[in-house]
């Protein structure tokens, strides 16, 4: 699977240049402490991993949009993936009881940097359009799939499906983030975007795990990728034909690993793997392709769509936390009672209650 034309010396020039910023602004050594917790916890992505129909209808939704891409060359027009894309996101940064527990507050332009660096050259760029702060403590800690998930991104997601939304907090559980995958948007809008533990920032405490690269992963698997490691050594793998198959995740930079024997050494530096963030550092061409035709399918605006939305500015970190309480738990909608730690909303009584 190869990307031709003026995108494929696009993304050549680009990654190249990526590879080489990415590496003159991070540390490629950790010390030994550093080293073996990553070999012994590992990255843990929670994003989740794609049915047998989900990979096929991922795998005809690539190839369809080859087809009607090469139509578009055999009438000589110009493939639209060589246009640039775009992409407005949005920062939630979560906490619990002080703004200060996030460690994203106040730096996170630096973040959608890395973003940037890590995604030059693919035909993706990501523009900061707005930040906010929460002050709750269940979305602090809440986990994929759990209802304070999805309270957290159903009231603050901000924008359709081109829109990135991402929340920085403190999920617990190993967990590094997760993602939802682009055929979800049309049944799970509310939900879509990515979450970051916020420690695993550029700069965060988290390591080895601690240089952005979490970020640049999820954000892939928002944009349609795979794990590099998905279904081991069997075909099809993680979809992608210049990503040699990998039986399992790599921890840590295991130079010259092979697990699966005739496929070629596994890509531990490849961003969809599992490895440190100082040994990550590109995205294959037909991972960049595979990233076009599902942003095309699912997420590309409708030329008569209006701009994506802004909203106000991030609250003051010496705020109080947006979901102070008032007493005996007296809100009128489940939204906000929800929001509150103290209360939950009775659906029977169509009431907020105290826990």
């Amino acid at each position: 699977m190869r990307i031709t034309g003026p995108l494929l010396m696009l993304a050549f020039l680009g990654m190249a240049k990526a590879h080489e910023h990415h590496h003159h602004e991070h540390h490629h050594h950790h010390d030994d402490d550093h080293r073996e917790l990553g070999k012994k916890e590992g990255r843990g992505c929670g994003t989740q991993n794609p049915n047998a129909a989900e990979q096929a209808q991922a795998k005809k939704d690539v190839e369809n949009w080859r087809a009607k891409k090469a139509a578009r060359a055999a009438d000589g027009l110009i493939a639209e993936a060589t246009t640039p894309i775009t992409i407005p996101t949005y920062v939630h940064l979560i906490y619990g009881s002080n703004p200060f527990e996030n460690q994203v507050i106040g730096d996170a332009q630096a973040q959608i940097d890395v973003l940037n660096a890590a995604y030059s050259g693919s035909g993706f760029s990501f523009v900061l359009k707005g930040v906010q702060q929460f002050g709750n403590r269940k979305w602090w800690t809440c986990t994929p799939g759990t209802r304070f998930e999805r309270q957290m991104k159903s009231d603050t997601r901000v924008g359709g499906p081109e829109s990135l939304n991402i929340w920085f907090n403190n999920p617990g559980q190993g967990l590094l983030g997760w993602a939802q995958f682009p055929d979800e948007v049309n049944r799970r809008l509310s939900t879509d975007g990515v979450v970051c533990l916020h420690s695993s920032k550029d700069g965060g405490t988290a390591a080895p795990y601690n240089q952005g690269d979490t970020l640049v992963h999820e954000v892939g698997h928002w944009l349609g990728l795979y794990h590099t490691f998905q279904g081991g050594c069997t075909a099809p793998g993680d979809g992608v034909a210049d990503t040699p198959a990998e039986a399992e995740p790599a921890y840590g930079c295991p130079v010259d690993r092979d697990t699966c024997g005739s496929a070629g050494l596994d890509p531990i530096t490849n961003y969809m793997d599992y490895s440190d963030d100082a040994c990550m550092d590109r995205f294959s061409f037909g991972q960049i392709e595979r990233m076009h035709a599902l942003y095309d399918t699912y997420r590309k605006p409708e030329p008569t769509q209006p701009p994506s939305p802004t909203f106000s500015p991030s609250r003051s970190p010496s705020s109080p936390p947006v979901d102070a309480p008032p007493a005996s738990c007296n809100y009128k909608n489940s939204r906000k009672c929800n929001r509150d730690d103290a209360c939950t909303w009775n659906s029977t009584t169509r009431s907020c209650e105290p826990v």
